[in-house]
């Protein structure tokens, strides 16, 4: 079996392996996002990293840090965690990725999922942008931004999702040493 540092996966500047994949995928993936606020295929990517990190950071220090992961017995309890106690907008980014992956949602999910569709994301209008001058003439065209269909038949922006989940993870990583 070959030793996994042959091929360059522990970082040469002495951060964590959670921290390496923040950087290189996350941060990117956002920075690409914010540069195509429209861009649904950019916007996933973005939230796929972001719920991944939780991966990163469970396998990383569960079994020599339990503290930095709540003692949480599973990523999947990690998830929970984190969406009941650090950040709600876990729960739509988790199932946005899930639904991205699996088209359909039918298993339950804990904290309840709030989307079960592939079909519940896309670019929609969120009404006229005002209009500076008030002027009746210039009526200026509609905002259009990615939203999320919830399954109660609300709306919630991407871009608050991944802003709020970001936070999350810049706090837990300065707090937690990450």
């Amino acid at each position: 079996m070959p030793n996994e540092d042959e091929f360059g996966t522990r970082p040469r500047d002495g951060a964590s392996r959670s921290q390496e994949f923040w950087r290189t995928h996350v941060v990117a993936n956002l920075e690409d996002y914010q540069r195509h606020r429209i861009d649904i295929r950019r916007a996933k990517n973005a939230a796929i990293s972001l719920l991944h990190m939780a991966d990163h950071v469970w396998s990383e220090y569960h079994e020599t840090c339990p503290e930095k992961v709540e003692g949480t017995q599973s990523v999947r309890e990690y998830v929970t965690h984190l969406a009941e106690n650090c950040c709600p907008e876990v729960v739509p980014l988790r199932d946005m990725v899930e639904a991205h992956k699996h088209m359909k949602l039918v298993r339950p999910a804990k904290p309840k999922r709030v989307m079960t569709s592939a079909g519940q994301s896309g670019v929609r209008s969120t009404g006229r942008r005002r209009n500076p001058f008030g002027s009746p003439l210039a009526m200026p065209r509609p905002r259009r931004e990615l939203v999320l269909m919830l399954n109660d038949g609300s709306r919630q922006r991407v871009s608050v999702v991944l802003t709020s989940v970001e936070d999350m993870w810049r706090n837990l990583m300065e707090e937690h040493e990450l």
